[in-house]
């Protein structure tokens, strides 16, 4: 293997014990320490780091029959594994439409989008916010001594929609929750 399949490469008997009957394919979220450095990475290497690394077919072909090169590789001799870096995950829509807008998923290296391995981009919910302007009011000179006040009346505003072309994209489902960083494992045999 070279570096670039290396890096791929994370384990620890503790990880490998965890979850010993798992599928390849498999992904878990994992909070504990990874060491980078390939010579460092124990042996055997059945879990992987979904950090998008090519790694050989004939190294891993149980985790090969899963994933095909959906992610990416020639298909051939390589493939990749997810890269969920920075991402969280989110179960497969499947038609049930609880997901929110589908449309604007993006495909995964091969196949359609809303399938597993699509992605989404961060969204913003299209909201208002309204706010009183209470008005002003204004002494004058006149009797009694003290003067008298004229009051403004109150008016509501609200803030427009998001428009510009810079902007996020406007959700009329969702805005993306506050996340923790995890690692994100995919058992490979």
């Amino acid at each position: 293997m070279n570096d670039s399949q290396e890096s791929g490469i994370v384990v620890s008997s503790a990880a490998t014990q965890a979850c010993p009957f798992s599928p390849a394919g498999a992904v878990i979220a994992y909070a504990g320490v990874i060491e980078t450095n390939p010579s460092k990475t124990p042996r055997p290497f059945d879990w992987l780091l979904c950090n998008g690394a090519t790694v050989d077919i004939a190294v891993y072909p149980a985790l090969f029959a899963a994933l095909q090169n959906r992610y990416g590789g020639d298909g051939k001799t390589t493939f990749a594994v997810p890269d969920y870096q920075g991402t969280f995950l989110r179960g497969v829509d499947d038609g049930t439409h609880f997901s929110g807008s589908t449309e604007h998923r993006t495909a995964p290296k091969h196949g359609g989008t809303n399938q597993v391995g699509s992605r989404q981009d961060y969204a913003l919910i299209n909201h208002q916010h309204a706010y009183q302007h209470k008005g002003s009011g204004m002494v004058t000179p006149s009797d009694p001594p003290a003067g008298s006040a004229i009051s403004a009346t109150n008016e509501t505003f609200n803030t427009d929609r998001i428009t510009q072309p810079s902007d996020p994209y406007i959700s009329q489902t969702e805005i993306r929750p506050v996340n923790t960083f995890v690692y994100w494992l995919i058992k490979a045999r």
